[in-house]
């Protein structure tokens, strides 16, 4: 492989601030010594991206293990419950601290198409202004978020364990896309998010997505994530892990098996299909059956300038649609 090839490689997968994150996760030597003997092909790049997540919840299982004991001891009574003594909720969250009129084009069109879904269910458009009128967040966390210790995207990852833990309801991130004219239901039971399946969970140690989360109140998967997330946060200045909600919530899905068996098994790789697409020459056939595939899409507002000023791609086509609705 040409030099210029790993380089570009390397910094598509994260460049220097990978490795940064590499030494605060106490993965580093791990991932050195497994690079070199995986070789730097890009199928060898993403076994050895698998292989740190791996190690990564290892560790952290090890660190908390006490914690997670605790918690288990104390949240089993909810899993145990039945779910209709579990307070449910109509209320679906949206978050976008600055306020969705300052959001990007793209945000606020899946905004006003989630309104055209909901169906009964009340949103709460949540921001920096208002968060603490339904969650309290500890005060260290807030100091560190203030701070700019923690981003505002890591930030609204607390901000839906909290909320869910609380009050229940559907969380929905705001890149999120509803093409449908109603919610699915299974977004109304006890838990749900899309996640990897068989096949292609096997050797996943993050097989979550948590872009559209929905739970009752009280779920333990959810308490355990936010306590685990709060345990962190008061311990550390920096986030070891981009993927930390991922790595905690999978944990409390093994700690809790029997309420992570009822969630309805539904491959997150359909609603990422479009998105992988948005910048191809625009074929109907194509667009046509990726809306049909998936009520929901994930997308994103992180485009180089490059991308959408071509013409006539799935992305234009998309928007197109979306502005007339």
């Amino acid at each position: 492989m040409k030099f210029k090839k790993l380089i570009s490689i390397f910094k598509k997968k994260g460049g220097f601030e990978l490795v940064k994150q590499y030494k605060k996760s106490g993965v580093l030597l791990f991932a050195l010594l497994e690079g070199m003997i995986l070789g730097k092909s890009r199928t060898s790049l993403e076994i050895l991206r698998l292989a740190i997540e791996n190690k990564t919840q290892q560790k952290l299982s090890h660190r908390y293990k006490s914690e997670i004991l605790e918690l288990k001891n104390k949240y089993t009574k909810f899993e145990n419950a039945t779910p209709n003594t579990m307070g449910t909720s109509n209320i679906i969250w949206f978050c976008w601290l600055q306020g969705v009129q300052n959001a990007p084009e793209i945000v606020q069109l899946c905004y006003r198409k989630l309104k055209n879904a909901s169906n009964g269910h009340q949103i709460v458009t949540i921001t920096s202004d208002n968060f603490q009128d339904y969650v309290k967040i500890p005060e260290y966390i807030l100091i560190k978020w203030h701070n700019k210790q923690i981003s505002n995207t890591h930030f609204s990852d607390i901000l839906r364990a909290g909320l869910l833990a609380k009050h229940g309801g559907i969380w929905v991130d705001a890149t999120v896309l509803v093409t449908t004219s109603k919610l699915p239901l299974y977004f109304d039971d006890n838990l749900f998010f899309y996640q990897s399946l068989k096949p292609g969970k096997d050797g996943k140690a993050l097989f979550i997505s948590s872009w559209v989360l929905c739970s009752h109140q009280n779920n333990p998967i959810i308490l355990m994530t936010r306590d685990l997330l709060y345990s962190y946060w008061k311990k550390n200045n920096f986030l070891q892990d981009y993927f930390l909600f991922h790595q905690f919530f999978c944990i409390a899905c093994k700690v809790f098996p029997k309420t992570y068996s009822n969630v309805l098994p539904i491959d997150n790789a359909l609603p990422h299909k479009l998105l992988l697409s948005l910048f191809e020459p625009y074929n109907k056939k194509k667009f046509d059956l990726y809306l049909s595939e998936s009520p929901i899409h994930k997308l994103s507002y992180k485009f180089k300038e490059e991308s959408i000023s071509k013409n006539n791609t799935m992305y234009i086509k998309l928007l197109k649609e979306l502005r007339k609705k």
